[in-house]
């Protein structure tokens, strides 16, 4: 029903906007946990779903271990593209990696430092951090970037 939606039912599908894209043979295309999608196949495709969510053995310890860093890394990404739009994402990590935030992204920048701080990300850390979140992620290469790229103010 996505192209004769039921707007007496969902009346807010009259406003929604959509984002189309074509995904070559090779790449890959990540959609976070819950958001509504629609595919169309051009060709043969593969579909891997793994976005379930368990309920955990136990509760999580600090450090985290290197599955929870990368889950915790993968749901900040998407909070950061939900909060300044998926276009700005990668400007706004490569801005992080450099250290260098323009003012607008000042106030972003500030409050995933304190929400780091939370996780006992201490500012200090934060370098390597930001290594191994968004090291060979949009076209960054970590090592072009000085070393002073923590947040804290």
């Amino acid at each position: 029903k996505i192209f004769n939606p039921d707007l007496k039912s969902f009346p807010g599908f009259a406003t929604a906007r959509g984002l189309e894209a074509t995904v070559m043979p090779g790449e890959l295309l990540y959609i976070p946990s819950y958001w509504w999608h629609h595919i169309i196949s051009l060709d043969e495709t593969v579909s891997v779903t793994f976005w379930f969510k368990c309920a955990p053995a136990k509760a999580p310890t600090l450090p985290l271990s290197p599955p929870q860093s990368m889950a915790l890394r993968r749901n900040l990404e998407s909070l950061v593209s939900e909060s300044l739009g998926y276009r700005h994402t990668g400007a706004f990590l490569r801005a992080l990696a450099s250290g260098k935030v323009p003012e607008h992204w000042k106030t972003h920048a500030a409050m995933l430092s304190k929400l780091l701080q939370q996780l006992h990300i201490m500012p200090e850390d934060e370098p390597e951090f930001f290594k191994t979140w968004i090291d060979k992620r949009f076209d960054l290469d970590i090592d072009a970037f000085p070393e002073s790229n923590s947040l804290a103010p």
